[in-house]
């Protein structure tokens, strides 16, 4: 069928009465009686009837129904369902794209800077031990924290790396929870901009974040560990 005159059909069945049926045949010998058309698509109709409501592929359709909806273009019908099989597949990609959201949200809650290594254990799971630094894995999210004096004062996330060992950048909404999960008071707020790393205080001025573009990690810390840290570096570069 051609397009406008699929157009036209489209427009007609919108503009006209519905089309009504006493009863409707498929060639596969299903029946159903009192339809209305409520929908044609290039693939399919769409029909309320007697016990309920149904979607019907158009090429199930007697010739003769074919014809009165338009008729049937078979490279169209499957146009339509590769185009409807996309969005189903973004659709999916988007919903499981929130659920780890949602999942790192839950895991993270409420600022894990000051729990203890055991308060953290019972959080996140059991972690791999380094020292100090205790790394746990939740929702496919790197979450490495650093204590100090038996306080958690930095954690780094970090997704997983690719083929060639490039971590994955955080998307804005699991940049977000991230921050949310880590509030302790007040708005984030952008402090600096740089080509290579943003950084993002809180609203109580006691945590920074340090999102690290180059390296795609987003690093929770006390104003005061992050202080510590770059007196140190600053010490070590002026030793040269």
């Amino acid at each position: 069928m051609k397009p406008i005159l699929f157009l036209i059909a489209m427009v007609s069945l919108a503009a006209a009465d519905p089309i009504k049926l006493e009863t409707l045949t498929t060639t596969e010998g299903k029946i159903y009686k009192g339809v209305t058309v409520t929908k044609i698509l290039p693939d399919e109709i769409s029909i309320t009837h007697e016990t309920g409501l149904a979607r019907i592929p158009f090429e199930k359709l007697p010739p003769e129904i074919q014809s009165q909806l338009g008729g049937f273009d078979s490279e169209k019908a499957e146009a339509e369902r590769a185009k409807r099989s996309r969005d189903l597949a973004i659709m999916a990609k988007a919903e499981v794209i929130e659920d780890a959201r949602k999942e790192l949200s839950r895991s993270a809650t409420n600022c894990s800077i000051g729990k203890t290594p055991a308060e953290c254990i019972q959080k996140y799971g059991k972690p791999m031990i380094d020292g100090n630094s205790y790394a746990f894995t939740k929702a496919d999210i790197w979450i490495d924290i650093t204590f100090s004096e038996g306080k958690a004062v930095e954690i780094l996330y970090q997704k997983p790396k690719d083929s060639i060992g490039q971590s994955n950048d955080f998307t804005d909404d699991e940049f977000t929870a991230i921050a949310e999960a880590n509030r302790s008071g007040g708005e984030w707020k952008m402090t600096a901009k740089h080509l290579t790393y943003n950084l993002y205080e809180s609203g109580d001025k006691t945590l920074v974040i340090y999102y690290d573009k180059t390296e795609h990690t987003a690093t929770v810390s006390t104003v005061e560990y992050a202080k510590k840290l770059a007196d140190a570096r600053k010490a070590k570069l002026d030793g040269l």
